[in-house]
């Protein structure tokens, strides 16, 4: 990368069926996402095949930044596993 800033912005939602993924590309906007299942044992490999999907359509991993975003004061997700239901205000 040689000291330029990643292209894409990495959000994950770890759920206790599915993970979820979405790569926002910051020079287009265009955004992509990809739902895989959850791996309770270890929710690492749930997020790695998520990337792995991106890989197979040609986005290169080292362009992406992982962010962490809070929704209220319940759960914390991207990057990390939810735990608290989510609801909608």
């Amino acid at each position: 990368m040689s000291g330029k800033r990643p292209q894409y912005r990495l959000g994950v939602d770890v759920g206790g069926t599915h993970t979820d993924l979405v790569l926002l590309d910051s020079a287009t906007g265009q955004l992509l996402v990809e739902k895989v299942a959850s791996t309770p044992k270890n929710p690492a490999l749930g997020v790695l095949a998520g990337v792995a999907r991106f890989v197979a359509r040609g986005i290169d991993p080292r362009e992406y930044r992982v962010f962490r975003t809070w929704h209220d004061d319940y759960h914390q997700c991207a990057a990390r596993r939810c735990e608290a239901p989510k609801s909608v205000s």
